[in-house]
Order: C-alpha cells, then structure tokens, then sequence
C-alpha cells in the first residue's frame, strides 16, 4: 500500500446503495456478487470519489449507453427519494469527499474546494486536494485504433516493453515480441508469434487483446487506481493464474491499486491461489469484497485469506 491508496470507502444514497462501508481495502480488491448487486455501482462510487470530474463522462464508461443521458442516466445516480449523496474516500494522507445534490448542496461553501453542476444535480469535492489518476478498463469491446495511443506509450519505456512482452508470453508462449506497426498510414499493434510476418493484435484471439488492452493502460498510463470491470472477460479460465500474477506484479511496481470485478469462480478461485497459496511471504496485498443483497438493501464485507477459503468452500454466490 502507498499514501495514496484508498484503505476505506463509505457511500451514502449513491445509485443502488443507501449505506455501504467497506474497511481494510488492499492494493489488489476484488469484488464479488451476484448479478445486480452493486459490483458495478462500486465501480463508480469510487470513480466519482476518486476523480470527481469523471463523472460528465461516465454515461457509458461502464455501462452500454444510448439516448437522452440525462434522463437515462444521470437522473439516476442518486438513490430513489434522495435530495444527496455522499462518497468519502479516506487514504494515508486524508479523506477524499465527493458530495452530490439536487438543489443546493448541505453544509457551507468553505466545505468544498471544487463545484460543477451535471444536468439536475449539484457536485462539490474536498478543498485543498487534488483527484487521483484514475484508468477506468469497461468491459465493452475497445477498437485496435483506440488501444493504440496507451500502447504506444507503454512501448515508449523500454523497461515497460519488456514488461508487456514478458507478462505475455507467460500467457501464451508464442509470443515473442509486441510492436506498433504501419498500414496505409495507419499504426496498429502487431505481435510476433514465430510466424513468416506479424499478426495483427485483431488476429490474435479475445483473450490477447483483452490483455493487451489492460497492460497497456496500466503499464502506458500509470493510473494511480485502475478500475477493471469483469477481467475474465474474453480470457480463458486456463489464463486466469497468469493473469493475476500479471496484475499483483504490476501493481507492486507501479503503486497502483486496482478494483476489479468478477462473475466467474474459476478467476476468484486462481486469485486465491496466487495472492495466498502462492505467495509464502506475504508480499501480494489482496482484499475481496463481497456484495450481497438481503430484503431490499445491498450490504458488503471485505474478506481476508480465511473467509475467502470457507466462502469457496460454501459455493459463494458470483453470478
């Protein structure tokens, strides 16, 4: 954990949850759930603390978005019958504060550092601070052309190239080398795998360029936080170890702390495996989140190695 990783969350009347507090987050936090729980929503709480000018963009961000986003979107953010919302963030070095209202916003103006107003609503954040470089990886499909800027960045450090090849290869042993290549003027990524001429990244199968996609936003842009939505994504469950060997090495590196969601028990299952069985010494920082529904409210823990062993064992609910 570094200054700047968030230890504890709580959220007020934001979206679906009418109060969660969640205490002991790690480097690494993997949330967990049934459908229609909150995953997501976590997601977003945390977006919008952590850089409240995201929230403008985040129609779309996470979820598939069409029409008039004000009415399809944003009129939603608070809970039903909500005039507020509050998310604080607290790290090492102090608390992260995003307050949301219709109408005037509560407290006194010296409260806020920053005000915006999104459609109905009114937003104010914590003075004196500024937002976290935040990296927001959705599971809706990116275009090979949209990869490319991240990418190139990546491939700019030597040292992240052969971090991004070596983390590669290590999923699939074809790979040689990752380059930016040319077609009518046009970059693309293309991968070398022992064939006559480079493939390009398209060719190579969901399951690379889904890796593709998150290494280069994470060793490219060096996001303080990183929110990853349903890694499994397009990834066979054989890939699962070395994906999150990836993560945990990456993380440690750079000091980012990644929130990643998950429907799939074979991905919660090798994230055991990896941050606990694997590692003697303790030195991969791992928190899962669980989140449930019971009546009408969503509630949430955060789990250490001997609950996440007995939730396995009594068949935790994911999807």
């Amino acid at each position: 954990m570094n200054a700047k990783h968030i230890t504890e969350i709580t959220i007020e009347n934001f979206r679906g949850f009418g109060h969660l507090e969640l205490k002991g987050l790690q480097a690494v936090n993997l949330i967990v759930g049934q459908n229609n729980v909150g995953k997501t929503t976590l997601l977003e709480a945390l977006t919008a603390v952590a850089a409240p000018t995201l929230i403008e963009k985040m129609p779309g961000m996470f979820r598939a978005n069409t029409g008039n986003v004000q009415d399809r979107f944003f009129r939603w953010l608070l809970a039903d019958t909500s005039s507020n919302a509050q998310i604080i963030a607290t790290t090492p070095t102090g608390e992260y504060r995003t307050t949301m209202a219709h109408g005037d916003l509560p407290g006194r103006a010296e409260d806020y550092g920053r005000r915006m107003s999104i459609g109905q609503y009114n937003l104010g954040w914590s003075p004196n601070r500024e937002s976290l470089r935040v990296r927001i990886i959705s599971v809706q499909h990116r275009s090979p052309s949209a990869l490319v800027p991240s990418f190139a960045d990546t491939v700019r450090s030597p040292e992240s190239e052969r971090l991004m090849e070596t983390l590669l290869s290590k999923v699939d042993s074809r790979i040689r080398s990752v380059r930016l290549d040319y077609a009518e003027q046009e970059p693309f990524i293309a991968l070398d795998i022992g064939l006559s001429e480079r493939v390009p990244l398209a060719q190579a199968g969901q399951g690379i360029y889904r890796l593709v996609a998150i290494f280069s936003e994470l060793l490219g842009l060096q996001p303080q936080v990183c929110m990853i939505d349903e890694i499994e994504n397009g990834i066979h469950f054989t890939m699962h170890k070395q994906v999150w060997r990836g993560l945990a090495e990456i993380s440690a590196l750079l000091g980012i702390q990644m929130f990643i969601t998950t429907h799939s028990r074979e991905c919660m299952e090798a994230a055991q495996y990896v941050f606990y069985d694997e590692d003697k010494e303790s030195k991969r920082d791992l928190a899962v989140i669980q989140l449930m529904r019971v009546r009408d409210r969503v509630i949430g823990k955060v789990l250490d190695e001997t609950s996440v062993e007995g939730a396995l064992e009594n068949h935790i609910e994911l999807r």
